[in-house]
């Protein structure tokens, strides 16, 4: 089969999340197409955006189900079914609960009314309020020691 592309021959390849066609004639002509013998496991769900079944598909962040019809509806849903962490302090702008989530860059604290509520701390909140203004503190380590930071106004306690 020749590279719709630059004419050149295409040719089986192996990559990290399995094997794919891709043009001789690389880093050129970066023409790349999924490998055809590799099938689809279906998952079994549908698509609740456009009714198409969902396949099991593997990327950077592990195992997922995805829409078969990609590109035109792009549905997809993680299969990690991680517990959500909550904390027993409640959210400091709208009295909701909050939960232990991650990002690319770590775990932060958010609420869990978002996007109702923006609520994020990089910290665990602690039940004690701060002295100086009454908002929600965190426990973090500050200069290699344990201390409490109010979110509001930055007071500091150092913790014993």
């Amino acid at each position: 089969e020749m590279c719709p592309k630059c004419g050149k021959e295409l040719v089986k390849r192996n990559g990290k999340f399995g094997e794919f066609i891709a043009c001789s004639g690389y880093p050129k002509c970066k023409y790349i197409k999924p490998d055809s013998s590799a099938q689809a496991e279906l998952s079994g769900e549908v698509c609740e955006k456009c009714g198409k079944p969902m396949v099991k598909k593997f990327g950077k962040n592990g195992e997922f189900i995805a829409c078969s019809g990609y590109p035109e509806c792009k549905n997809t849903k993680s299969l990690k079914n991680k517990p959500q962490e909550k904390l027993e302090i409640p959210c400091p702008e709208c009295g909701g609960e909050v939960i232990k989530r991650f990002s690319r860059r770590g775990a932060f604290y958010g609420c869990g009314n978002y996007p109702k509520c923006t609520f994020i701390s990089k910290y665990p909140l602690i039940a004690t309020k701060c002295p100086k203004c009454g908002g929600a503190m965190c426990e973090r380590e500050f200069r290699k020691k344990h201390i409490y930071e109010c979110l509001k106004c930055k007071e500091k306690i150092e913790q014993n």
